[in-house]
């Protein structure tokens, strides 16, 4: 049995703007940490867009054979059984496709608190807008 071949890079492609490199390397930081402990680059690139994202991997896979290749991306919706066959690409990938959570911005907003501490504005929620009629308003 032939040896493994050693990961030098992780290349984490996600779906979103580039400026949430700085969030996503803030979050991964374990594994960024443990990537150079071991010599092992981690970097983040950005797919403007689900297809961008997705084409960046297909050509990461011929241009960084020796990497892991690893995309996350929007699941768009519940797993019906077919999010992986969506995206068409090989089934030698399927473990490194990583999906978040539907609505994943929802994430920011259960916490209103420590969102308006980070931004330190005043946020207001959407059903507290004057211009959001009375049957928009939660119960």
């Amino acid at each position: 049995m032939p040896p493994k071949a050693v990961v030098s890079q992780i290349r984490i492609h996600y779906e979103g703007d580039p400026q949430l490199k700085e969030g996503l390397h803030s979050f991964f930081g374990k594994l960024a940490f443990e990537g150079y402990y071991r010599r092992c680059r981690v970097r983040f690139i950005a797919g403007t867009g689900r297809n961008d994202a997705i084409h960046d991997l297909q050509d990461a896979l011929e241009s960084h054979p020796c990497s892991w290749n690893v995309l996350l991306i929007d699941s768009e919706g519940p797993d019906d059984g077919r999010l992986f066959a969506r995206l068409r690409l090989p089934a030698a990938q399927k473990k490194s496709v990583f999906w978040m959570v539907q609505l994943m911005e929802s994430w920011f907003l259960a916490d209103i608190q420590a969102l308006k501490l980070y931004c330190m504005a005043d946020l207001v929620p959407l059903w507290d807008s004057e211009e959001l009629g009375r049957e928009g308003r939660p119960e």
